[in-house]
């Protein structure tokens, strides 16, 4: 359940930080209404993979720590 939870919130969290980096670089490409083009498909799906690692490298150490401590 804990796994769940933390993929979840992962998510919404990527989701989130990664339309902000992508309003920031001024990037919009929609996937299946724009004309297939490899390398913005590869920009967004780098910027939303390198946000998802870091995020979720975070969130489970900090529900990791969050853990231990209740043992």
């Amino acid at each position: 359940m804990k796994f769940l939870l933390l993929m979840f919130v992962t998510i919404l969290i990527t989701d989130f930080l990664s339309t902000q980096v992508y309003a920031w670089i001024n990037l919009e490409y929609r996937l299946f209404q724009d004309s297939f083009n490899l390398w913005l498909f590869l920009l967004d799906f780098g910027i939303f993979l390198l946000i998802a690692m870091g995020v979720y490298s975070l969130l489970s150490k900090l529900f990791s720590k969050e853990s231990s401590a209740r043992s």
